[in-house]
Parts: structure tokens; sequence; C-alpha cells
């Protein structure tokens, strides 16, 4: 009996081993293809955020047509690896936007709490993200998967 139990003991041991040695691809949500410009109108306010071809330049324009701003939230928020061609980009040498919409609730409590004004969300096709300020353009860089 002692036996028997030892090696099922043994089997599981094995089966628990080979099981965490194995490993999977993580693919990020945000790690898609990049399908042009894009565009979201804020339900209050009725600005448009519109992403320019180039998937790096996103511009404000106000319900009457006219731009607020303009801007291209990398590069403003001086992500090192953006600006300098010698470091390794992450995961693609020039990250486009693929994602501009409502800021997730998670997002918007975060932001709430550093008092700070309304936000709408960004994703790149590298998976970094973060918030874009409706009313400036100002870039608050989120993190990356």
């Amino acid at each position: 009996m002692k036996i028997l139990a030892s090696a099922l003991l043994l089997i599981a041991v094995v089966a628990i081993a080979s099981d965490t040695n194995q490993t999977t691809t993580y693919v990020a949500h945000y790690l898609e293809p990049f399908h042009g410009s894009q565009a979201y109108k804020d339900a209050d306010s009725g600005v448009i955020f519109y992403v320019e071809s180039d998937g790096r330049h996103v511009a404000a324009i106000s319900p009457d047509g006219k731009v607020h701003w303009n801007r291209d939230p990398m590069a403003d928020a001086h992500l090192e690896r953006y600006h300098d061609p010698a470091l390794l980009s992450y995961r693609v040498k020039t990250p486009r936007i693929v994602f501009i919409g409502k800021e997730p609730d998670q997002h918007a409590q975060r932001m709430t709490k550093e008092g700070s004004g309304k936000f709408v969300a960004i994703a790149y096709e590298n998976s970094q993200f973060g918030d874009v300020d409706i009313k400036t353009g100002d870039f608050i860089f989120g993190g990356q998967d």
C-alpha cells in the first residue's frame, strides 16, 4: 500500500512539475494591426477626437469645426524609447494609435483621485496606453502590457 501511495505521489509531482515548465505567449488586447485614421466623439462635450492617418497625431475638434489642439501624445510625453532610435523600441519601431475612446472606469477613478479633468483613453498597437486630457491634449502615460 505504501508503494502505491508513493507511486501516486510521484506521478502527481511529475505532472505538476511538467505543467510549470510549459509557457504560454501573452498577447495584449491592443497588440493588433493599425487600420488607419479614426475618430471618437465625446458624448458630453460634443468634441470629436480625430486620430490622423499617421496613427501618431490626435486632434480635438469642437462641434463648430474649430481645432482646439493637435498633439503627438507619445512625443509630448517624452517617452525615452520613442525619441532615441539607438534604444530598442517597445515591440514596434513607431507605435501608432489603434484605439481612442471612452476612458475605462478604472482610469476615470484613478484620474479623479488625482484631481484631474476629463480624459479620453488611447492605446497603441504595441500595447502601451494612457489618457489624453480633453481640454489640453496632455498625455498621461498609463503603462504597457
